[in-house]
């Protein structure tokens, strides 16, 4: 029996030990499989070039958990068309709460503080989310959390405190490069605010900071918030003749979110992004000639491609709705104001038959040649996609 072979025998005898001692087992198997029209417009189309049209990936979801006090997820995804696979720990902590006055929560987590439902001008500590699949396929953050709150004790205050050191980074972990963060937040129904501010250092003297604060009012039923920061951010880089450099100055970002729900499957949300780390005119312009010329320089600008980061002002909105019983209809986009781009998805979702969903979507990304951005440079210019998606 090789090793590989000895290693899911062992995960599965675990597995078995864990639910026959209290643990509950829960998860999904998930298939997805699409085809798309390859993007031949994009700087980086040599690139993409040797990707298939066809999409094929299976995703198999586990979460181990006991109550509140001890959760694991793991994900595992087969990419059949290209051949891969990989394995994720989603989330792996411990919880212990102290007369529901102090918490602790250890190990990977998501944090998940902010009123944002796509982007956050405040949390810098999660995961970004997924244009498409939001946070279906996000990990969780290694992090030490501390909580207090003072509710039960008739004071509408609570405090959370965050240490994120930096496991997985080099070889060895230098604690003093640490991620720190504070959150202090009011409830005055229908108002809640909050205070938040994170600081980490970097090699060379460097360092990220941020402070910023939210608020978040209940307006017959539907939910209007706002965030804004100022931060200093030397691992986010522009170009000065084709050589990338960090600002070292502090940038405005705020949101403006409004959501509502109708019922359990019909919703709408519309958020509003300026991101003052957004490239201008000019500053585009730099990035393409320098990407064009030395293609090694991408891994410094690689986070600005991610869709809803690139330029400064950006929409997001989604809208879902039950058409008939176990059929329900969402269409959501981003949109590129600056650059006058966007991508667009429709899905349909059928749920009739227990413990499968069914789901049929389309998805395009649509731009002027004249204004590239981070949408022009995806590797699909559309793509059709059916999910499969059985909960176990």
């Amino acid at each position: 029996m090789n090793w590989k072979v000895k290693k899911y025998v062992l995960l599965f005898i675990t597995f078995t030990s864990l639910y026959s001692s209290g643990y509950e087992i829960t998860g999904t198997l998930e298939s997805l499989v699409g085809y798309g029209n390859k993007n031949q417009e994009t700087t980086l189309s040599n690139t993409y070039s040797m990707l298939p049209n066809y999409i094929f990936n299976s995703y198999l979801r586990l979460k181990l958990y006991q109550g509140e006090n001890f959760v694991s997820e793991f994900l595992y995804n087969q990419n059949f068309a290209q051949n891969t696979n990989s394995f994720y720990v989603r989330q792996l902590f411990v919880y212990l709460n102290f007369l529901d006055f102090v918490y602790l929560k250890i190990g990977r987590q998501f944090l998940g503080f902010g009123t944002g439902y796509f982007w956050s001008a405040i949390n810098d500590l999660d995961e970004r989310k997924d244009a498409i699949f939001i946070d279906r396929y996000i990990s969780g953050v290694d992090a030490i959390k501390v909580g207090v709150d003072f509710r039960n004790f008739f004071i509408p205050i609570s405090f959370n405190f965050e240490v994120l050191p930096p496991l997985f980074e080099t070889n060895y972990i230098d604690l003093s490069f640490s991620k720190l963060a504070l959150q202090t937040s009011g409830f005055f129904d229908p108002v809640q605010v909050g205070i938040v501010s994170s600081y980490r250092k970097l090699v060379n003297s460097n360092e990220n900071i941020l402070f910023g604060g939210y608020v978040s009012v209940d307006v017959f039923g539907s939910i209007l918030s706002s965030e804004i920061s100022f931060s200093k951010k030397k691992n986010v880089f522009f170009l000065s003749n084709n050589v990338p450099f960090a600002k070292d100055e502090y940038y405005v970002q705020f949101l403006i979110n409004f959501n509502k729900s109708v019922s359990e499957k019909s919703f709408v949300v519309l958020e509003y992004f300026y991101n003052n780390f957004g490239l201008d005119e000019e500053e585009t312009q730099k990035v393409f000639s320098g990407i064009s010329n030395n293609i090694f320089i991408l891994p410094y600008l690689y986070d600005r491609f991610t869709p809803g980061y690139f330029s400064k002002n950006y929409i997001f909105f989604s809208f879902s709705s039950e058409l008939v019983e176990s059929l329900s209809f969402s269409i959501s986009g981003l949109v590129n104001i600056d650059r006058v781009g966007g991508l667009f998805s429709s899905t349909l979702t059928y749920n009739g038959i227990e413990n499968l969903d069914l789901s049929l979507s389309f998805h395009i990304f649509t731009y002027e040649l004249s204004k590239k951005s981070e949408i022009s440079e995806q590797p699909f210019k559309n793509f059709l996609l059916l999910n499969i998606l059985y909960y176990y």
